[in-house]
């Protein structure tokens, strides 16, 4: 049989709802709305990241055929990517400002 592809996902402690998850479902969480996935579907495991503290593979047929769980993956994607540039300039400054020092001693 053949294995359906599936879109790995990284979630924060504010992109997962775990108080509303269910026994049958995982919450994620896009903007102010909740988007239960399937637990029978899905493949959560606990990873240790300095910012993620999940990842959620999702099967690209459920993607495709729930609008708003397409919508969330988007935006947590989005997000993630925009957090990883603005750690990576954040890193960059203190960088810059630490060489300063640096060249003194």
């Amino acid at each position: 049989m053949k294995q359906p592809k599936l879109k790995k996902i990284f979630l924060t402690s504010g992109t997962r709802c775990r108080n509303v998850e269910t026994e049958k479902a995982y919450a994620i969480m896009h903007f102010k709305k909740i988007v239960f996935v399937s637990k029978k579907c899905c493949v959560m495991q606990k990873i240790t990241h300095d910012r993620y503290r999940w990842t959620l593979d999702i099967p690209s047929w459920m993607i495709e055929k729930n609008e708003d769980l397409e919508d969330a993956v988007i935006y947590i994607e989005e997000l993630n990517e925009w957090c990883e540039d603005v750690g990576k300039e954040t890193i960059s400054k203190i960088d810059k400002y630490l060489s300063k020092y640096e060249d003194e001693e």
